[in-house]
């Protein structure tokens, strides 16, 4: 099968592909297959196809694979399944021309696990959102953009780690708390992680009644953890002579939102 970028579609089918072999070329697409069951296979392919217009090239396709699977598929049975979706414009970049790269290679139900990847591919592709809000220092949009692939994927504990992190950074601490409770109960180094987080600047941070020299009662004001990072490291590393470990969490214990999170 060929198709170009004006949509113009052609396939052919040798005589002397094993039987069922065939094609079918519609407006703007072609279906084709070769050692199926029976002469079903592609004309189930075709009204999937067809039937779906409404969804996604990618989720359409699977729609496709779904259909020909049903009157009989392959007659040498199950074993692997591709995906590939290119974008529309060619890209500076090769390897930003496809936005979909899937494949299953080896498997008792590979149409079973495609489709699961596509998930997991638009679940993550909502988490790239979102990490880009964050870093844009919007986190309304990432807070949306983690809920979204939460919902894709829920029993993913990176994904409503993240989505928890993004409700704290919203002040919305009671929100996170039971998410977190449940990522930390299913494996504890998310816990663990979470220490880390403020000095990459991905948890806002506030401190409160923090002193910057011994004999002083001059605080430093409620702004935003980072820009009195040296400050507050060099003065607490003085005053207590911790060790780096040490140090860094009695930091962190500053922050009135880690703080709340250290009994979840």
């Amino acid at each position: 099968c060929i198709r170009d970028s004006n949509g113009s579609v052609n396939a052919f089918t040798g005589e002397k592909c094993i039987e069922s072999a065939g094609h079918f070329v519609g407006d703007n697409f072609s279906v084709q297959a070769n050692m199926m069951l029976n002469d079903e296979v592609i004309p189930a392919m075709k009204k999937a196809f067809q039937d779906n217009s409404n969804l996604p090239l990618a989720e359409r396709i699977i729609k496709v694979f779904e259909a020909a699977e049903s009157v009989g598929g392959d007659i040498r049975g199950k074993q692997s399944a591709a995906l590939i979706v290119v974008g529309a414009e060619k890209t500076s970049n090769v390897w930003e021309d496809k936005k979909i790269d899937l494949r299953v290679d080896d498997s008792s139900n590979p149409i079973k696990e495609i489709k699961r990847l596509l998930k997991v591919h638009r679940a993550y592709d909502h988490m790239n959102i979102g990490d880009l809000a964050i870093e844009e220092n919007d986190m309304d949009k990432a807070l949306s953009e983690y809920g979204k692939a939460q919902v894709l994927f829920p029993e993913n504990h990176e994904m409503s780690f993240w989505k928890a992190i993004a409700l704290l950074n919203n002040g919305k601490k009671e929100a996170a708390r039971p998410i977190l409770k449940k990522v930390f109960k299913e494996n504890p180094n998310w816990k663990k992680l979470i220490y880390r987080l403020p000095k990459s600047g991905l948890i806002l941070m506030k401190f409160k009644g923090v002193y910057p020299r011994k004999n002083t009662t001059r605080k430093l004001p409620d702004h935003d953890f980072l820009k009195y990072w040296r400050v507050i490291r060099y003065w607490v590393k003085v005053k207590y002579g911790l060790g780096t470990p040490e140090l860094e969490m009695l930091l962190f214990l500053y922050s009135e939102q880690i703080l709340s999170l250290i009994h979840i």
